[in-house]
C-alpha cells in the first residue's frame, strides 16, 4: 500500500532526526536552543503518530512470518558483531572515564544505596555521604541490579551498558523472524545512535546510569505488545520501580486493556505487577519509613534550585540545553522572577501530561475500531512520553535517551505485524 510504503521510509527518518537532535546537532553548537527542542519534539511526537497513521483504518493486522528467509542468520550474524562493536567501543569509554563525583553524583549516589543494600543498612536512610543531606529519590530498580557489580567489584557502567544489549537482543529476535528489512533498520538506528551518544554525548552513559532505565522502558514496549500477563506485568512493574515517568500514562494503558474486553489479562497482569511491587519496594523498603515515596515526589517537584544553577553565560545550564521547553518560560518571565517562570512551568508540565492522555483516551474510544490496540497502547506511550519531555520541569538531556530508544522500540515491534 502506497501510505504504508512512505510511512516505512518516514518512520526511520524520524528517528534518526530524534537521534541528532538530541545527541549531536545541539551538543555540536549547529542548532540554538529553542530551534533545537522544536526539532527533537516533533521529531518525537512523528514516531508515534507515524505508527497510528500507517495502520488506521487500514484493515486487520496480523504477525508477519519470515522464518523461510536464508538471510535471517546473516543478520543474527550482524547483530552480535554491531554488540561486539559497542561493547569494545564502551569499554574504551570506561576506562577514559573514571567515576567522579567533580562530574555527576549520580553514579556515586547509587553506589552508596547499593552498598548499603548489600551490606544489610536500610538503603533509603537519609544521604548525607555525598557533603549534603537529601532523602534517597532511587526506586529500587534505579540501583538493586547494582548489587551485581558491587559484589562482583566491576564498574558499575557495565550494568547499565549490559541491560541496553539485552533490550537490544529482544527487539532483533522478536523482529527477525517477522520483518527481516525491519530487523536490519533497528540494528542501524540502534548502532547508529550509539555512536552519537558515545562520541558526542559521552555523558549519558558516563556519569549516568539512564541506559538502564532506557532498556526498562524498551522492554516495555515489548511487554505492551505481548499478550503474556506475566510480561505486561513484569515489565510495567519493573519501570514503575525505576523511573516512573509513564505513570501518568498507565491509566491510559489499563483503559484500553479493558475497553478492549481482555480483562482476564487485564486482572492477571495487575495482580503480577502489585505482587512484584510488594516483595520488591512495599515490604523490604517502604514499610520501614512510608515517608520516602512522598519526600521524594515532594523534592522533584520542588527543583527550582536548578533554576537558579546558572552557566558561564548566565543562564540556567539545564534549561538551556536544548531538549526541553523550559528555557521558554525562563526567557518569558525573566532571572529576577524565576519563582513564577518555575511554577508556570511546573503547571503546564502536568495538565500537558495528563491532557494528552485524556485526549488519546477519547480518540481511541472513537476510534477503537479502526486501530488495532496494541498499536495504539505503543503510539500512545511514545506520544505521551513525547509531551511529557518536552515539557519537563527541568529538561536533563541524559533523561530523554529512555525516549530515543523508545522510539527504536516501536518501530521494530510495530514492524512484526502485516495489514491483511
Amino acid at each position: 500500500m502506497p501510505r504504508n510504503k512512505y510511512i516505512n521510509i518516514l518512520l526511520p527518518l524520524a528517528i534518526l532526526t530524534e537521534a541528532f537532535s538530541l545527541l549531536f546537532l545541539h551538543k555540536q553548537h549547529i542548532t540554538g536552543n529553542t530551534p533545537n527542542a522544536v526539532i527533537l519534539f516533533i521529531s518525537s511526537m512523528a514516531a508515534g503518530v507515524l505508527v497510528i497513521m500507517k495502520f488506521y483504518n487500514n484493515g486487520t493486522i496480523q504477525v508477519a512470518d519470515t522464518s523461510g528467509k536464508k538471510n535471517r542468520y546473516a543478520v543474527l550474524l550482524t547483530s552480535i558483531a554491531a554488540i561486539a562493536w559497542m561493547a569494545i567501543d564502551a569499554n574504551s569509554v570506561f576506562e577514559r572515564i573514571v567515576i567522579d563525583i567533580y562530574w555527576s553524583d549520580i553514579i556515586p549516589a547509587v553506589q552508596i544505596v547499593t552498598k548499603r543494600f548489600v551490606e544489610g543498612a536500610y538503603p533509603y536512610a537519609p544521604m548525607t555521604e555525598l557533603g549534603y543531606t537529601t532523602p534517597v529519590g532511587y526506586m529500587p530498580f534505579h540501583w538493586l541490579p547494582y548489587s551485581i557489580a558491587e559484589v562482583l567489584k566491576f564498574d558499575y557502567r557495565w550494568i547499565s551498558f549490559s541491560a541496553f544489549v539485552l533490550a537490544f537482543m529482544v527487539l532483533i529476535v522478536r523482529t527477525y523472524k517477522r520483518n527481516v528489512t525491519a530487523t536490519i533498520i533497528t540494528i542501524f538506528l540502534t548502532t547508529a545512535s550509539y555512536y552519537l551518544m558515545s562520541r558526542y554525548s559521552t555523558g549519558i552513559m558516563a556519569v549516568t546510569v539512564e541506559l538502564l532505565i532506557a532498556a526498562y522502558y524498551m522492554l516495555l514496549v515489548s511487554g505492551i505488545n505481548s499478550n503474556k500477563y506475566m510480561t505486561i506485568g513484569a515489565t510495567v512493574a519493573i519501570c514503575l520501580l525505576s523511573r516512573y515517568s509513564f505513570a501518568l500514562w498507565l491509566p491510559l494503558g489499563i483503559f484500553v486493556l479493558y475497553t478492549n474486553g481482555d480483562r482476564k489479562l487485564l486482572l492477571k497482569a495487575i495482580i503480577t505487577s502489585i505482587v512484584i511491587i510488594l516483595l520488591c519496594y512495599i515490604i523490604p523498603f517502604l514499610s520501614k519509613d512510608w515517608t520516602v515515596f512522598y519526600k521524594t515526589n515532594t523534592g522533584y517537584a520542588g527543583m527550582n534550585w536548578e533554576w537558579q544553577h546558572l552557566c558561564d553565560n548566565g543562564v540556567p545550564c539545564n534549561l538551556f540545553n536544548g531538549v526541553g521547553f523550559a528555557h521558554l518560560y525562563y526567557n518569558h518571565y525573566g532571572q529576577a522572577n524565576y519563582k513564577a517562570a518555575f511554577e508556570t512551568c511546573r503547571l503546564v508540565f502536568f495538565f500537558a501530561s495528563i491532557g494528552v492522555c485524556i485526549a488519546m483516551g477519547i480518540w481511541y474510544c472513537i476510534n477503537k475500531k479502526k486501530i488495532d490496540y496494541r498499536i495504539f497502547l505503543m503510539a500512545s506511550l511514545k506520544i505521551y512520553l513525547s509531551i511529557f519531555f518536552a515539557c519537563m520541569i527541568v529538561p536533563y538531556d541524559y533523561l530523554m535517551i529512555t525516549g530515543l530508544l523508545v522510539s527504536i522500540a516501536l518501530y521494530a515491534e510495530q514492524a512484526r505485524y502485516r495489514v491483511v
